[in-house]
Protein backbone atom coordinates (compact mmCIF):
# COMPACT_ATOMS: atom_id res chain seq x y z
CA UNK A 1 0.00 0.00 0.00
CA UNK A 2 2.87 2.37 0.75
CA UNK A 3 4.23 1.93 -2.78
CA UNK A 4 0.84 2.77 -4.27
CA UNK A 5 0.55 5.78 -2.01
CA UNK A 6 3.97 7.11 -3.03
CA UNK A 7 3.05 6.59 -6.71
CA UNK A 8 -0.12 8.61 -6.17
CA UNK A 9 1.79 11.36 -4.37
CA UNK A 10 4.29 11.46 -7.25
CA UNK A 11 1.41 11.75 -9.74
CA UNK A 12 -0.04 14.64 -7.72
CA UNK A 13 3.33 16.42 -7.77
CA UNK A 14 3.62 15.90 -11.54
CA UNK A 15 0.10 17.28 -12.04
CA UNK A 16 1.07 20.37 -10.06
CA UNK A 17 4.08 20.93 -12.29
CA UNK A 18 2.10 20.36 -15.50
CA UNK A 19 -0.60 22.76 -14.25
CA UNK A 20 2.04 25.48 -13.89
CA UNK A 21 3.23 24.85 -17.45
CA UNK A 22 -0.32 24.97 -18.81
CA UNK A 23 -0.90 28.24 -16.95
CA UNK A 24 2.28 29.72 -18.43
CA UNK A 25 1.09 28.82 -21.92
CA UNK A 26 -2.37 30.26 -21.25
CA UNK A 27 -4.13 26.91 -21.67
CA UNK A 28 -6.80 27.71 -19.09
CA UNK A 29 -9.28 24.98 -19.99
CA UNK A 30 -6.66 22.23 -19.87
CA UNK A 31 -5.37 23.67 -16.59
CA UNK A 32 -8.90 23.69 -15.14
CA UNK A 33 -9.45 20.04 -16.07
CA UNK A 34 -6.08 19.07 -14.65
CA UNK A 35 -6.85 21.05 -11.49
CA UNK A 36 -9.98 18.94 -11.04
CA UNK A 37 -8.02 15.70 -11.50
CA UNK A 38 -5.41 16.99 -9.05
CA UNK A 39 -8.09 17.74 -6.45
CA UNK A 40 -9.64 14.28 -6.77
CA UNK A 41 -6.24 12.59 -6.42
CA UNK A 42 -5.28 14.79 -3.47
CA UNK A 43 -8.56 13.89 -1.77
CA UNK A 44 -7.69 10.20 -2.20
CA UNK A 45 -4.41 10.80 -0.37
CA UNK A 46 -6.07 12.77 2.43
CA UNK A 47 -9.01 10.40 2.97
CA UNK A 48 -7.04 7.67 4.79
CA UNK A 49 -5.42 10.33 6.96
CA UNK A 50 -8.82 11.60 8.02
CA UNK A 51 -9.79 8.02 8.85
CA UNK A 52 -13.34 7.14 9.67
CA UNK A 53 -13.62 10.38 11.65
CA UNK A 54 -16.57 12.20 10.21
CA UNK A 55 -19.29 9.65 9.53
CA UNK A 56 -21.91 12.39 9.16
CA UNK A 57 -19.77 14.25 6.62
CA UNK A 58 -19.68 11.26 4.30
CA UNK A 59 -23.45 10.82 4.60
CA UNK A 60 -23.93 14.38 3.37
CA UNK A 61 -22.16 13.71 0.08
CA UNK A 62 -24.32 14.05 -3.00
CA UNK A 63 -24.80 10.72 -4.78
CA UNK A 64 -23.83 10.93 -8.44
CA UNK A 65 -26.59 9.34 -10.51
CA UNK A 66 -25.13 8.50 -13.93
CA UNK A 67 -28.50 8.70 -15.71
CA UNK A 68 -29.28 12.14 -14.32
CA UNK A 69 -25.78 13.41 -15.13
CA UNK A 70 -26.01 12.23 -18.74
CA UNK A 71 -29.58 13.50 -19.16
CA UNK A 72 -28.69 16.96 -17.90
CA UNK A 73 -25.45 16.97 -19.88
CA UNK A 74 -27.33 16.14 -23.06
CA UNK A 75 -29.87 18.85 -22.29
CA UNK A 76 -27.07 21.36 -21.76
CA UNK A 77 -25.54 20.29 -25.08
CA UNK A 78 -28.83 20.95 -26.90
CA UNK A 79 -29.18 24.36 -25.24
CA UNK A 80 -25.54 25.18 -26.01
CA UNK A 81 -26.06 24.18 -29.67
CA UNK A 82 -29.06 26.52 -29.91
CA UNK A 83 -27.08 29.35 -28.29
CA UNK A 84 -24.20 28.71 -30.69
CA UNK A 85 -26.45 28.77 -33.75
CA UNK A 86 -27.96 32.04 -32.54
CA UNK A 87 -24.41 33.45 -32.27
CA UNK A 88 -24.84 34.05 -28.54
CA UNK A 89 -21.87 31.94 -27.39
CA UNK A 90 -19.97 29.08 -29.08
CA UNK A 91 -20.45 25.69 -27.42
CA UNK A 92 -16.70 25.25 -26.84
CA UNK A 93 -16.49 28.61 -25.05
CA UNK A 94 -19.43 27.67 -22.82
CA UNK A 95 -17.69 24.34 -22.03
CA UNK A 96 -14.52 26.24 -21.08
CA UNK A 97 -16.46 28.57 -18.79
CA UNK A 98 -18.17 25.59 -17.13
CA UNK A 99 -14.78 23.88 -16.63
CA UNK A 100 -13.44 26.93 -14.84
CA UNK A 101 -16.62 27.20 -12.80
CA UNK A 102 -16.33 23.50 -11.88
CA UNK A 103 -12.82 24.05 -10.57
CA UNK A 104 -13.77 27.03 -8.44
CA UNK A 105 -16.95 25.34 -7.18
CA UNK A 106 -15.04 22.21 -6.15
CA UNK A 107 -13.02 24.31 -3.73
CA UNK A 108 -16.12 24.81 -1.59
CA UNK A 109 -18.30 21.85 -2.65
CA UNK A 110 -16.51 18.87 -4.14
CA UNK A 111 -19.66 17.03 -5.26
CA UNK A 112 -21.07 20.03 -7.10
CA UNK A 113 -17.70 20.69 -8.71
CA UNK A 114 -17.58 17.11 -9.95
CA UNK A 115 -21.08 17.35 -11.45
CA UNK A 116 -20.28 20.61 -13.22
CA UNK A 117 -16.99 19.15 -14.50
CA UNK A 118 -18.90 16.20 -15.98
CA UNK A 119 -21.26 18.57 -17.78
CA UNK A 120 -18.37 20.69 -19.04
CA UNK A 121 -16.79 17.52 -20.45
CA UNK A 122 -20.03 16.51 -22.17
CA UNK A 123 -20.28 19.97 -23.75
CA UNK A 124 -16.64 19.86 -24.84
CA UNK A 125 -17.16 16.48 -26.52
CA UNK A 126 -20.34 17.73 -28.22
CA UNK A 127 -18.45 20.80 -29.45
CA UNK A 128 -15.72 18.57 -30.93
CA UNK A 129 -18.31 16.44 -32.72
CA UNK A 130 -20.03 19.59 -34.02
CA UNK A 131 -16.74 20.99 -35.31
CA UNK A 132 -15.97 17.77 -37.21
CA UNK A 133 -19.43 17.52 -38.77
Amino acid sequence: MTGQRSDLERAINLMTEVRRILDRWGLNVAAAHLERAHDVAAQAVLAPLEGQADEAGSADRLPLDRTAILALGGTFAVIAAVLGRANVIPMRELAEILAIYATTTSETDNSQGLLIACWAGILREAAEVGEKG
